[in-house]
């Protein structure tokens, strides 16, 4: 077993926030004990199904469970509560959970230009200046829901399918902070950043990174394209 003889810089490189998840989207209804026995209880009430997320990085699995649970409630003519704990240990993840799930809740935006600007805002580090702006105004308007701002966009959205009740007030202002950084105003050079990144993970190796992509791009994508 090789080990990397600076456990550190590898952890520099690789980067101590995580922004995306590791595994396939998972339909989490499917994995409900009671799923085939899901309905209406003598008093008539809806039962409840609870799912806890545990670090999950991204907003993929509740994105399959949204439309697995439409889905079936359309072929049941039955009404399910799916209650969906996430817990993050970095705001800024939970920060980018929550901005995605309002954009992919915002009907105004057609479904066509959601779906592009989702991928853009979900795997862009450099965003267009449109995509940038509409990044600033939704940093603008969690962060006024955030601070019990009944008037903004996203409150009339996210009233009734957000609940951060459970959020420390610590927390609360940390995500009031990374929402406030959202603007253009603020100064973030990400290609630095990411040169800097690079120079960890690889190490020595950098110095001859343009080789190693040449040889890539020369001998092994062709081998990718012929299998």
């Amino acid at each position: 077993m090789n080990v990397h003889p600076f456990p550190s810089k590898l952890i520099h490189g690789l980067g101590l926030r995580n922004f995306w998840g590791f595994s396939p989207h998972i339909d989490l209804i499917q994995y409900s004990d009671n799923i085939l026995n899901v309905g209406s209880n003598a008093n008539g009430d809806n039962e409840t199904i609870n799912i806890l997320l545990m670090q999950p990085g991204d907003i993929r699995h509740v994105i399959k469970l949204i439309a697995s649970q439409s889905l079936l409630d359309s072929q049941s003519n039955t009404k399910r509560n799916v209650h969906i704990y996430l817990q993050e240990n970095h705001m800024e993840a939970l920060a980018k959970d929550m901005l995605l799930l309002n954009l992919f809740c915002d009907s105004s935006i057609p479904i066509r230009q959601r779906a592009i600007q989702f991928l853009e805002v979900f795997g862009n580090a450099l965003l267009q200046g449109k995509t940038e702006q509409w990044l600033e105004d939704s940093g603008f308007s969690l962060r006024s829901w955030i601070c019990e701002d009944c008037g903004s966009f996203v409150s009339k959205r996210f009233d009734d399918l957000v609940d951060i009740s459970l959020l420390k007030f610590r927390e609360r202002d940390e995500l009031e902070q990374i929402f406030q950084s959202w603007c253009t105003s603020t100064k973030y050079d990400v290609q630095t950043l990411l040169d800097h990144r690079l120079r960890h993970f690889y190490s020595d190796r950098y110095d001859r990174l343009e080789f190693i992509i040449v040889d890539l791009l020369a001998f092994v994508l062709p081998l990718t394209v012929a299998l």
